[in-house]
Protein backbone atom coordinates (compact mmCIF):
# COMPACT_ATOMS: atom_id res chain seq x y z
CA UNK A 1 0.00 0.00 0.00
CA UNK A 2 1.40 3.38 -1.01
CA UNK A 3 1.87 6.30 1.31
CA UNK A 4 -0.48 9.22 1.88
CA UNK A 5 0.51 12.85 2.38
CA UNK A 6 -2.00 15.20 4.04
CA UNK A 7 -1.71 18.97 3.65
CA UNK A 8 -3.61 21.33 5.96
CA UNK A 9 -3.43 24.92 4.75
CA UNK A 10 -3.68 28.27 6.49
CA UNK A 11 -6.89 30.26 6.91
CA UNK A 12 -8.01 30.85 10.49
CA UNK A 13 -11.63 32.14 10.35
CA UNK A 14 -12.73 29.32 8.05
CA UNK A 15 -10.54 26.62 9.57
CA UNK A 16 -13.55 24.48 10.50
CA UNK A 17 -13.85 23.62 6.82
CA UNK A 18 -10.68 21.59 7.41
CA UNK A 19 -11.74 20.07 10.73
CA UNK A 20 -15.10 19.02 9.26
CA UNK A 21 -13.43 17.43 6.24
CA UNK A 22 -10.84 15.71 8.43
CA UNK A 23 -13.60 14.26 10.62
CA UNK A 24 -15.28 12.76 7.54
CA UNK A 25 -11.99 11.27 6.34
CA UNK A 26 -11.33 9.87 9.80
CA UNK A 27 -14.77 8.28 10.17
CA UNK A 28 -15.03 6.93 6.63
CA UNK A 29 -11.46 5.78 6.05
CA UNK A 30 -8.97 6.11 8.91
CA UNK A 31 -11.13 4.57 11.65
CA UNK A 32 -11.98 1.68 9.32
CA UNK A 33 -8.35 0.94 8.55
CA UNK A 34 -8.65 2.01 4.91
CA UNK A 35 -6.32 5.01 5.16
CA UNK A 36 -3.42 6.23 7.25
CA UNK A 37 -1.38 9.40 6.98
CA UNK A 38 2.38 9.03 6.47
CA UNK A 39 3.05 12.77 6.09
CA UNK A 40 1.07 15.60 7.67
CA UNK A 41 2.19 19.03 6.53
CA UNK A 42 0.61 22.05 8.20
CA UNK A 43 0.54 25.82 7.88
CA UNK A 44 -1.12 28.47 10.03
CA UNK A 45 -4.54 27.43 11.30
CA UNK A 46 -4.01 24.07 9.62
CA UNK A 47 -1.40 23.37 12.31
CA UNK A 48 -4.00 23.85 15.04
CA UNK A 49 -6.38 21.46 13.28
CA UNK A 50 -3.69 18.91 12.49
CA UNK A 51 -2.08 18.82 15.94
CA UNK A 52 -5.46 18.64 17.67
CA UNK A 53 -6.28 15.69 15.44
CA UNK A 54 -2.98 13.89 15.92
CA UNK A 55 -2.63 14.31 19.67
CA UNK A 56 -5.64 15.91 21.39
CA UNK A 57 -5.27 16.74 25.08
CA UNK A 58 -7.73 15.12 27.43
CA UNK A 59 -10.23 14.15 24.74
CA UNK A 60 -10.72 11.84 21.79
CA UNK A 61 -10.16 12.62 18.13
CA UNK A 62 -13.82 13.16 17.30
CA UNK A 63 -14.36 15.48 20.27
CA UNK A 64 -11.20 17.38 19.36
CA UNK A 65 -12.34 18.04 15.80
CA UNK A 66 -15.81 19.11 16.96
CA UNK A 67 -14.16 21.36 19.57
CA UNK A 68 -12.65 23.51 16.83
CA UNK A 69 -16.09 25.10 16.51
CA UNK A 70 -15.66 26.38 20.06
CA UNK A 71 -13.00 28.82 18.89
CA UNK A 72 -16.00 30.87 17.76
CA UNK A 73 -18.00 33.36 19.83
CA UNK A 74 -21.66 32.86 20.73
CA UNK A 75 -23.81 34.74 18.25
CA UNK A 76 -25.55 36.90 20.84
CA UNK A 77 -22.21 38.33 21.94
CA UNK A 78 -20.73 38.47 18.46
CA UNK A 79 -23.71 40.45 17.14
CA UNK A 80 -22.85 43.21 19.63
CA UNK A 81 -19.05 42.93 19.59
CA UNK A 82 -17.75 41.12 16.47
CA UNK A 83 -14.29 40.39 17.89
CA UNK A 84 -12.88 36.99 18.79
CA UNK A 85 -11.49 37.69 22.25
CA UNK A 86 -10.59 33.98 22.64
CA UNK A 87 -8.07 34.07 19.81
CA UNK A 88 -7.15 37.78 19.77
CA UNK A 89 -6.55 38.75 23.39
CA UNK A 90 -4.99 41.90 24.79
CA UNK A 91 -1.20 41.95 24.93
CA UNK A 92 1.56 43.40 27.06
CA UNK A 93 3.32 42.51 30.31
CA UNK A 94 0.35 43.45 32.47
CA UNK A 95 -1.93 41.34 30.26
CA UNK A 96 0.45 38.39 30.57
CA UNK A 97 0.36 38.55 34.38
CA UNK A 98 -3.42 38.85 34.44
CA UNK A 99 -3.97 35.99 31.98
CA UNK A 100 -1.57 33.70 33.84
CA UNK A 101 -3.88 34.06 36.85
CA UNK A 102 -7.17 34.16 34.94
CA UNK A 103 -6.58 31.01 32.92
CA UNK A 104 -5.43 29.12 36.01
CA UNK A 105 -8.96 29.34 37.47
CA UNK A 106 -10.83 26.01 37.19
CA UNK A 107 -14.06 27.66 36.02
CA UNK A 108 -12.19 29.46 33.24
CA UNK A 109 -10.47 26.25 32.15
CA UNK A 110 -13.88 24.56 32.09
CA UNK A 111 -15.27 27.40 29.96
CA UNK A 112 -12.65 26.68 27.30
CA UNK A 113 -13.91 23.10 26.87
CA UNK A 114 -17.43 23.46 25.55
CA UNK A 115 -17.95 20.15 23.75
CA UNK A 116 -21.25 18.63 24.87
CA UNK A 117 -22.55 21.84 26.40
CA UNK A 118 -26.00 23.18 25.60
CA UNK A 119 -26.21 26.50 23.69
CA UNK A 120 -27.10 28.23 26.96
CA UNK A 121 -24.07 26.74 28.71
CA UNK A 122 -21.82 27.78 25.82
CA UNK A 123 -23.22 31.31 26.02
CA UNK A 124 -22.52 31.43 29.75
CA UNK A 125 -18.98 30.16 29.18
CA UNK A 126 -18.35 32.75 26.48
CA UNK A 127 -19.70 35.48 28.78
CA UNK A 128 -17.26 34.37 31.47
CA UNK A 129 -14.38 34.49 28.99
CA UNK A 130 -15.66 37.89 27.85
CA UNK A 131 -15.48 39.14 31.44
CA UNK A 132 -11.83 38.18 31.53
CA UNK A 133 -11.16 39.88 28.21
CA UNK A 134 -12.76 43.11 29.48
CA UNK A 135 -10.93 43.09 32.82
CA UNK A 136 -7.56 42.28 31.26
CA UNK A 137 -5.24 45.32 31.15
CA UNK A 138 -3.04 46.09 28.17
CA UNK A 139 0.23 47.86 27.49
CA UNK A 140 -0.16 48.24 23.72
CA UNK A 141 1.49 51.44 22.50
CA UNK A 142 3.26 52.91 19.50
CA UNK A 143 6.34 50.77 20.10
CA UNK A 144 4.42 47.49 20.38
CA UNK A 145 5.19 44.94 17.69
CA UNK A 146 1.68 43.51 17.53
CA UNK A 147 -1.79 44.17 18.87
CA UNK A 148 -2.70 40.82 20.38
CA UNK A 149 -1.32 38.27 22.81
CA UNK A 150 -0.58 34.84 21.40
CA UNK A 151 -3.51 32.43 21.93
CA UNK A 152 -3.62 30.36 25.12
CA UNK A 153 -6.35 27.90 24.09
CA UNK A 154 -3.85 25.69 22.27
CA UNK A 155 -2.29 24.69 25.60
CA UNK A 156 -5.63 23.18 26.64
CA UNK A 157 -6.33 21.45 23.33
CA UNK A 158 -3.03 19.83 22.23
CA UNK A 159 -0.80 17.33 24.05
CA UNK A 160 2.60 18.64 23.05
CA UNK A 161 4.47 16.04 25.10
CA UNK A 162 2.76 13.32 23.08
CA UNK A 163 3.52 15.17 19.84
CA UNK A 164 7.23 15.13 20.68
CA UNK A 165 7.14 11.34 21.13
CA UNK A 166 5.60 10.71 17.71
CA UNK A 167 7.49 8.59 15.22
CA UNK A 168 4.66 8.43 12.69
CA UNK A 169 3.36 10.22 10.75
CA UNK A 170 6.15 12.56 9.70
CA UNK A 171 4.95 16.08 10.48
CA UNK A 172 6.02 19.59 9.60
CA UNK A 173 4.63 22.95 10.68
CA UNK A 174 5.96 25.91 8.74
CA UNK A 175 7.05 29.27 10.12
CA UNK A 176 8.99 32.25 8.82
CA UNK A 177 12.34 32.90 10.50
CA UNK A 178 12.94 36.64 10.61
CA UNK A 179 16.54 36.76 11.84
CA UNK A 180 19.38 34.44 12.82
CA UNK A 181 21.75 32.63 10.48
CA UNK A 182 19.10 31.32 8.08
CA UNK A 183 16.22 33.79 7.68
CA UNK A 184 13.31 32.69 5.52
CA UNK A 185 10.79 29.82 5.50
CA UNK A 186 11.51 27.07 8.01
CA UNK A 187 9.80 24.05 9.51
CA UNK A 188 9.23 22.67 12.98
CA UNK A 189 9.24 18.89 13.34
CA UNK A 190 7.50 16.68 15.89
CA UNK A 191 10.52 16.15 18.16
CA UNK A 192 10.86 19.89 18.84
CA UNK A 193 7.18 20.86 18.82
CA UNK A 194 6.04 22.83 21.86
CA UNK A 195 3.27 25.35 22.44
CA UNK A 196 5.90 28.04 21.87
CA UNK A 197 6.73 26.64 18.43
CA UNK A 198 3.06 26.58 17.48
CA UNK A 199 2.63 30.16 18.66
CA UNK A 200 5.62 31.12 16.53
CA UNK A 201 3.97 29.42 13.56
CA UNK A 202 0.76 31.41 14.20
CA UNK A 203 2.32 34.86 14.64
CA UNK A 204 0.60 36.69 11.81
CA UNK A 205 2.26 40.08 11.25
CA UNK A 206 0.69 43.13 12.93
CA UNK A 207 -1.95 41.01 14.69
CA UNK A 208 0.63 39.14 16.76
CA UNK A 209 4.18 40.26 17.56
CA UNK A 210 7.03 38.08 16.27
CA UNK A 211 7.55 35.13 18.60
CA UNK A 212 11.00 34.61 20.06
CA UNK A 213 12.52 31.16 20.61
CA UNK A 214 16.16 30.86 21.66
CA UNK A 215 16.90 34.40 20.52
CA UNK A 216 15.36 33.92 17.06
CA UNK A 217 12.13 35.66 16.00
CA UNK A 218 9.42 34.04 13.91
CA UNK A 219 6.31 35.02 11.99
CA UNK A 220 3.50 32.79 10.77
CA UNK A 221 4.58 30.49 7.94
CA UNK A 222 1.19 30.70 6.25
CA UNK A 223 1.74 34.41 5.63
CA UNK A 224 4.47 33.30 3.21
CA UNK A 225 3.41 29.76 2.22
CA UNK A 226 -0.25 28.97 2.82
CA UNK A 227 0.44 25.38 1.82
CA UNK A 228 3.66 24.03 3.26
CA UNK A 229 5.87 22.10 0.80
CA UNK A 230 7.71 19.13 2.27
CA UNK A 231 11.32 18.20 1.65
CA UNK A 232 10.68 14.52 0.95
CA UNK A 233 14.36 13.68 1.01
CA UNK A 234 14.70 14.90 4.58
CA UNK A 235 11.52 13.03 5.44
CA UNK A 236 13.10 9.84 4.13
CA UNK A 237 10.22 9.22 1.73
CA UNK A 238 10.55 8.63 -2.00
CA UNK A 239 8.20 10.62 -4.19
CA UNK A 240 7.33 7.47 -6.13
CA UNK A 241 6.07 5.80 -2.96
CA UNK A 242 3.33 8.38 -2.37
CA UNK A 243 -0.03 7.30 -3.77
CA UNK A 244 -2.13 10.20 -2.51
CA UNK A 245 -1.68 13.90 -1.94
CA UNK A 246 -4.72 15.00 0.08
CA UNK A 247 -5.15 18.78 0.15
CA UNK A 248 -7.44 20.53 2.65
CA UNK A 249 -7.25 24.16 1.61
CA UNK A 250 -9.98 26.37 3.17
CA UNK A 251 -9.27 29.42 1.00
CA UNK A 252 -11.11 30.08 -2.27
CA UNK A 253 -11.34 33.20 -4.41
CA UNK A 254 -15.15 33.22 -4.18
CA UNK A 255 -14.82 33.80 -0.43
CA UNK A 256 -13.71 37.35 -1.21
CA UNK A 257 -16.95 39.35 -1.15
CA UNK A 258 -18.00 42.98 -1.05
CA UNK A 259 -17.46 43.89 2.63
CA UNK A 260 -20.51 44.45 4.79
CA UNK A 261 -18.80 47.07 6.97
CA UNK A 262 -15.41 48.51 7.88
CA UNK A 263 -14.54 45.60 10.20
CA UNK A 264 -15.38 43.08 7.49
CA UNK A 265 -13.21 45.07 5.06
CA UNK A 266 -10.29 44.74 7.47
CA UNK A 267 -10.83 40.97 7.71
CA UNK A 268 -10.81 40.69 3.94
CA UNK A 269 -7.63 42.76 3.72
CA UNK A 270 -5.94 40.03 5.77
CA UNK A 271 -7.52 37.06 4.05
CA UNK A 272 -7.33 38.17 0.41
CA UNK A 273 -3.53 37.74 0.12
CA UNK A 274 -3.88 34.32 1.77
CA UNK A 275 -6.49 33.32 -0.79
CA UNK A 276 -4.09 34.26 -3.58
CA UNK A 277 -1.20 32.41 -1.92
CA UNK A 278 -3.37 29.33 -1.41
CA UNK A 279 -4.33 29.20 -5.06
CA UNK A 280 -0.72 29.64 -6.00
CA UNK A 281 0.35 26.91 -3.65
CA UNK A 282 -2.08 24.30 -4.94
CA UNK A 283 -1.11 24.74 -8.53
CA UNK A 284 -1.76 28.13 -10.07
CA UNK A 285 1.92 28.74 -10.87
CA UNK A 286 2.67 31.39 -13.46
CA UNK A 287 2.95 29.85 -16.94
CA UNK A 288 6.45 31.14 -17.46
CA UNK A 289 7.61 29.59 -14.21
CA UNK A 290 5.91 26.35 -15.18
CA UNK A 291 7.71 26.40 -18.53
CA UNK A 292 11.06 26.84 -16.81
CA UNK A 293 10.33 23.97 -14.44
CA UNK A 294 9.34 21.65 -17.26
CA UNK A 295 12.39 22.59 -19.31
CA UNK A 296 14.91 21.84 -16.56
CA UNK A 297 13.67 18.65 -14.89
CA UNK A 298 12.23 15.29 -16.06
CA UNK A 299 8.48 14.90 -16.05
CA UNK A 300 7.81 11.36 -14.87
CA UNK A 301 7.93 9.90 -11.40
CA UNK A 302 10.36 7.21 -12.53
CA UNK A 303 12.79 9.80 -13.86
CA UNK A 304 12.39 11.87 -10.72
CA UNK A 305 13.19 8.87 -8.54
CA UNK A 306 16.21 7.90 -10.64
CA UNK A 307 17.73 11.37 -10.70
CA UNK A 308 16.75 12.25 -7.12
CA UNK A 309 15.38 15.63 -8.16
CA UNK A 310 13.87 17.49 -5.24
CA UNK A 311 10.68 19.17 -6.45
CA UNK A 312 8.67 21.40 -4.12
CA UNK A 313 5.17 20.05 -3.77
CA UNK A 314 3.80 23.29 -5.21
CA UNK A 315 4.92 22.03 -8.62
CA UNK A 316 3.55 18.51 -8.45
CA UNK A 317 0.16 19.16 -10.10
CA UNK A 318 1.98 19.89 -13.36
CA UNK A 319 3.30 16.37 -13.71
CA UNK A 320 0.75 13.99 -15.17
CA UNK A 321 1.77 11.01 -13.06
CA UNK A 322 1.30 13.01 -9.90
CA UNK A 323 -1.81 14.88 -10.97
CA UNK A 324 -3.72 11.58 -10.89
CA UNK A 325 -2.78 11.23 -7.24
CA UNK A 326 -3.93 14.75 -6.29
CA UNK A 327 -6.99 14.77 -3.99
CA UNK A 328 -8.05 18.33 -3.10
CA UNK A 329 -11.20 18.82 -1.06
CA UNK A 330 -13.81 20.85 -2.92
CA UNK A 331 -15.26 23.09 -0.23
CA UNK A 332 -18.66 24.34 -1.35
CA UNK A 333 -20.30 27.02 0.77
CA UNK A 334 -23.93 27.98 -0.05
CA UNK A 335 -24.13 31.49 -1.56
CA UNK A 336 -26.14 32.89 1.36
CA UNK A 337 -23.26 32.12 3.73
CA UNK A 338 -20.42 33.45 1.58
CA UNK A 339 -20.52 37.01 3.00
CA UNK A 340 -19.88 35.59 6.48
CA UNK A 341 -17.09 33.04 5.87
CA UNK A 342 -14.52 35.20 7.68
CA UNK A 343 -16.71 35.83 10.73
CA UNK A 344 -15.72 34.32 14.07
CA UNK A 345 -19.32 33.74 15.16
CA UNK A 346 -20.12 30.26 16.42
CA UNK A 347 -22.88 29.86 13.82
CA UNK A 348 -20.43 30.56 11.00
CA UNK A 349 -17.90 28.07 12.30
CA UNK A 350 -20.67 25.48 12.64
CA UNK A 351 -21.93 26.08 9.09
CA UNK A 352 -18.40 25.80 7.70
CA UNK A 353 -17.81 22.63 9.71
CA UNK A 354 -20.85 21.01 8.09
CA UNK A 355 -19.72 22.20 4.64
CA UNK A 356 -16.29 20.75 5.34
CA UNK A 357 -17.79 17.46 6.49
CA UNK A 358 -19.82 17.19 3.26
CA UNK A 359 -16.68 17.89 1.22
CA UNK A 360 -14.80 15.30 3.25
CA UNK A 361 -17.42 12.65 2.52
CA UNK A 362 -17.09 13.29 -1.22
CA UNK A 363 -13.33 13.17 -0.96
CA UNK A 364 -13.45 9.92 1.01
CA UNK A 365 -15.59 8.35 -1.71
CA UNK A 366 -13.01 9.31 -4.36
CA UNK A 367 -10.14 7.95 -2.31
CA UNK A 368 -11.90 4.69 -1.49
Amino acid sequence: MGKTALFLAGGAPNMTLMSGALLALHEELVAKGKLSFDIVSMAGAGAVIGLMYLRPKGMGVIEALHSTKDFGISDLIYSVLPINYKVFAKSGHSADYFNAYWYSLPEVQAALRQYGMTPAQKLYSDLLLFDGAVMCPTDVNYFSKGFCAHPRMIDEMIDFNAIQQMTSPYIEVNAYQIDGDHPGPCDFKAAEMTADHLRAALSFPFIYPPYEINGIHYYEGAAFQVINPVDLQKAGIDLADIDRFIILNPMKREFIQTPRNLWDAYSQSVMMPLAALAEFGVGSIHREYKRKVRSTIPVTLQQLAEQEVDIPLHFLPYFEDVHEKWYPADFEVPPQYLPYVFDWSRSNLEVLFECGYAAGLKLAAKIA
